[in-house]
């Protein structure tokens, strides 16, 4: 698990928040069922009213969770 937050890449739309967390304790994953026993970079897509619209697994790149960006409205 990181101990610090990966740098975010350039180029974000910034209509959009992005923030990078590192969980070193486990406690972002342990609050997000989705996310239980799950040791891979991880997007978690949150809309402004904090529903969690899609939680996206094994994020290499941006590109992986691109096209839900629209459902964050």
């Amino acid at each position: 698990m990181a101990s610090r937050p990966p740098t975010l890449p350039s180029g974000l739309n910034e209509k959009v928040t992005v923030s990078a967390l590192a969980d070193p304790n486990n406690a972002v994953r342990a609050s997000v069922p989705a996310l239980t026993n799950d040791r891979t970079s991880t997007a978690v897509l949150v809309d402004s009213r904090a529903h969690t619209v899609k939680v996206v697994k094994s994020v290499t790149t941006p590109e992986d969770f691109k096209a839900d960006l629209a459902r964050l409205q």
